[in-house]
């Protein structure tokens, strides 16, 4: 059986039977660790893999692209995406065309695995 994480803007779960939230807020699927499908999908994120061969830090990427680390955290989980602006940092960065990385980000969010079939 596939553990599920549900967490809260004030609580985490871990259980297989979801209890009701408080105060209105929403449950919303958070990958499980050790989830090695969700995994496998961040590890091929554009940024991360350049991260990755240039030996950067999450820290020092950050520090790089004029954002904080959780941002940049956050794109390479895919919970938020680059705005424009940040794209052509990222275009400096990894020395590639605007282009070229929108188009792969784009591929590799529509390649996100389905959470609630596993």
């Amino acid at each position: 059986m596939t553990r599920i994480v549900w967490y809260t803007n004030s609580t985490l779960r871990e259980t297989g039977v979801v209890s009701v939230a408080g105060r209105g807020e929403r449950l919303r699927p958070w990958p499980a660790k050790g989830d090695t499908v969700f995994e496998e999908w961040v590890r091929r994120n554009l940024l991360r893999r350049f991260r990755g061969e240039a030996g950067l830090s999450l820290r020092r990427a950050a520090e790089l692209l004029g954002v904080t680390y959780a941002t940049v955290a956050h794109w390479e989980r895919g919970r938020k995406v680059p705005r424009p602006a940040n794209f052509r940092r990222l275009a400096a960065l990894t020395g590639l065309s605007i282009a070229g990385i929108a188009g792969e980000w784009h591929r590799w969010l529509q390649e996100r695995p389905d959470r609630r079939q596993q």
